[in-house]
Order: C-alpha cells, then sequence, then structure tokens
C-alpha cells in the first residue's frame, strides 16, 4: 500500500494546455474551412493501474472481520477513491478517441475536416477539457487521502 500511495503522489494531468491548441486549430478550420499550413493536433490519455487485488481479496476470505473497523474504513475510503479516479479515467480516454476519431487523417494528403466535423470534434474536445477536470479533482481528493493515510501510518523502521 504505501508503494501505490507514494506512486499516485506524483500522478499530475497536463493534457489541457495541448487540448487549447486543439481547440484553436478546431476553430482555424470552422472560420476558414481549412487547416492552418502547420498545424498538429494531439489528444492524450492514461488510465492508472492502480492495485486493488489486496483489497479484493480481503473481501472475498472475510479478512476484515479481524481487522478493526476504523482500519477497514481507511482502507475502504482510499480503494473507493481509486476505484471513481479509475472510472473518471476511462470516461475521459473513451472521450478522447471520439474526440478525435471525426477529424483524424491517417496520410498527410487526406482531405483536411469539414467545417461540421470541426465543430462536432471541438464540441466533443472542450466536453473532454471538462471531464480532464473531473479528473483532477478525483486524483487531487485521492491524493489526499493518500496523505492522511501516510501520516497515519508512519513508515516502521527495518
Amino acid at each position: 500500500m504505501r508503494t501505490v500511495c507514494r506512486g499516485i503522489l506524483l500522478i499530475s494531468t497536463s493534457s489541457k494546455t495541448l487540448l487549447k491548441k486543439d481547440i484553436e486549430v478546431l476553430k482555424y478550420i470552422i472560420k476558414n474551412h481549412k487547416a492552418p499550413e502547420s498545424s498538429e493536433m494531439t489528444i492524450s490519455a492514461s488510465v492508472h493501474d492502480l492495485e486493488d487485488v489486496g483489497w479484493k481479496t480481503a473481501q472475498s476470505t472475510g479478512a476484515f472481520s479481524y481487522m478493526p473497523y476504523s482500519e477497514v474504513q481507511e482502507y475502504a475510503e482510499i480503494y473507493s477513491g481509486q476505484n471513481q479516479l479509475n472510472t473518471a479515467e476511462q470516461q475521459a480516454t473513451r472521450d478522447a478517441i471520439r474526440g478525435i476519431a471525426l477529424i483524424a487523417n491517417d496520410e498527410k494528403n487526406d482531405p483536411d475536416p469539414t467545417r461540421g466535423h470541426a465543430e462536432a470534434a471541438r464540441e466533443k474536445i472542450q466536453i473532454l477539457r471538462g471531464q480532464l477536470s473531473l479528473v483532477e479533482s478525483v486524483m487531487q481528493s485521492l491524493r489526499d487521502e493518500y496523505k492522511k493515510f501516510l501520516s497515519a501510518h508512519p513508515k516502521e523502521p527495518a
């Protein structure tokens, strides 16, 4: 648990800046009916693999009956937060795919997206920006839970 807790403290979302640039490209396409001369759009998404095998094993084996309620509650809050983060990240990934699918060009000579495609993609990317704000909020809550857990359970000397 300690390793997972320390690892999540380093996670950050940096896609918002890229999305702002993507929206500017889409606005240009909508206004001018063509892509800018040198434009590139980048949408990235990542899903963090947060371990919950121990939690599931403890649930299925009845190990919680041997633990104090307050300790079980601490773990429940952490694993609930991890589940919320996983759900929010999966939705953001889906939104990223849906946003870029409308305007993805495989080859350099493919035609520019139409104004309609650009407007639809812009709408989906704006939804993705909102979704990333939710992911950041859930991450911050999870970081807070981890910090609380780590301060309540200092590392014991070996």
